[in-house]
């Protein structure tokens, strides 16, 4: 089972002088894992270099998460190596961006998570063929 999910939401929450131009937040689901990838533009609207931007996750999701990682390129995104600093409090992921973002500036930032054990089942055992009923209760 594969579903990829786009939407645009404004659920990240940033710094006082970082303002958010474009967020989408895409699930990729495969069984009963989730892989919820996050692109944000933002921007630097402040009047000084801004190097940490800060992300929310939703109460729901934070029961189920898993490993986090955080880039400034696409092609980074799940690679741990190379992932930038990241410090949790609660529900705020703080992404370190090592160099600031200039005033005026504008910087793409991708965060990718894992969910696991997200959904609820309505029945405990499933037999082969059987069909099955997911609920998935979530508000954007």
């Amino acid at each position: 089972m594969f579903f990829n999910l786009i939407f645009l939401v404004q659920v990240v929450k940033s710094s006082p002088q970082l303002i958010n131009t474009d967020v989408q937040r895409r699930y990729q689901i495969d069984g009963n894992i989730i892989t919820v990838n996050v692109v944000a533009q933002v921007m630097n609207q402040g009047n000084e270099q801004a190097s940490k931007y800060t992300f929310r996750i939703p109460r729901r999701e934070l029961e189920h998460i898993g490993l986090a990682t955080a880039s400034t390129t696409k092609k980074n995104i799940r690679n741990f190596e190379e992932s930038l600093p990241i410090e949790i409090n609660n529900d705020a992921y703080t992404v370190n961006l090592k160099k600031g973002i200039a005033p005026g500036d504008t910087v793409t930032i991708y965060f990718a998570y894992t969910l696991g054990d997200y959904f609820l089942f309505l029945k405990q055992k499933i037999e082969l063929n059987q069909k099955m009923q997911l609920q998935h209760n979530k508000i954007l």
